[in-house]
């Protein structure tokens, strides 16, 4: 009796678990499980810049479903059209691709995207925004990070940006910002990236925090360029301090992350 009950409870469980579905728009309502995800999480509202929604659908004990599964999907809040409103599975896998207009009357639209199938239903939301004129790109790191006095790296953008070296803006920080501390930056247009520098001239460094210590405005002429640290070897150093105590913890161009605000999004 004691071992029947045990074996119950095991799959009352197991089935409680099966029933709370995925992380990021999961649902296993139905005869199945759909999690919903996409390439990208923001897009430009322009009729053409693509994101691509995929759904996954697997069966209430983890196994792809059958390939050819009917998956349908709808877009609220879209000027944009779907490819298609339905699709079929492959490895347990359907996919579409949604764009939008420009948005009418503001700056910004969020599209809530709709999957279902096999009686569930789960749904995920992607943002468009209309052409950004400029975009504030944040740097920091990881984790916070003491005796630094300097800093190098190169900011790598994609195609879209327009940044004038002569009048750029590029300044430190938060945690970096202050009298001691300088932060420059050489903008290569036949690379489109940034080579960054900051210094600063205390005795003990910087301890930088995990806020961003760099914030870099660029003017962007067309598209959504995006921004990313160089990880090629030789681009990154991190300097301790006059008293020679080590940068805590090292460091590497890795440790450094990136994030962008666009004018449009506000």
């Amino acid at each position: 009796m004691k071992r029947t009950y045990v074996i119950g409870l095991i799959m009352l469980v197991l089935a409680t678990l099966a029933a709370c579905g995925g992380k990021g728009g999961g649902d296993s309502a139905g005869s199945a499980a759909l999690t919903l995800s996409f390439s990208k999480p923001l897009a430009l509202a322009d009729g053409s810049d693509a994101v691509t929604v995929l759904a996954e659908v697997k069966t209430l004990d983890g196994a792809a479903v059958a390939d050819g599964t009917s998956v349908a999907f709808s877009a609220a809040n879209s000027t944009g059209p779907l490819t298609t409103s339905t699709a079929a599975t492959t490895g347990g896998i359907a996919s579409i691709s949604l764009n939008h207009a420009p948005v009418a009357g503001g700056s910004k639209q969020t599209v809530t995207v709709t999957a279902s199938a096999l009686g569930a239903s789960t749904s995920g939301e992607v943002r468009f925004i209309n052409q950004p004129a400029t975009a504030d790109v944040f740097i920091g790191f990881d984790q916070a990070v003491t005796n630094l006095a300097g800093l190098q790296f190169n900011l790598n953008s994609t195609g879209g940006a327009a940044f004038d070296n002569d009048a750029q803006n590029i300044k430190a920080i938060n945690n970096a910002e202050g009298s001691l501390t300088i932060v420059v930056g050489n903008f290569i247009a036949a690379s489109n990236s940034t080579a960054i520098g900051l210094g600063n001239a205390g005795a003990s460094g910087i301890d930088t925090g995990t806020a961003p210590i760099i914030k870099v405005t660029y003017a962007v002429s067309a598209g959504l360029p995006q921004f990313s640290v160089d990880l090629t070897a030789g681009t990154f150093s991190a300097v301790a301090d006059e008293a020679g105590s080590a940068v805590t913890p090292a460091v590497t161009a890795a440790n450094l992350v990136v994030t962008v605000k666009y004018d449009t999004e506000n």
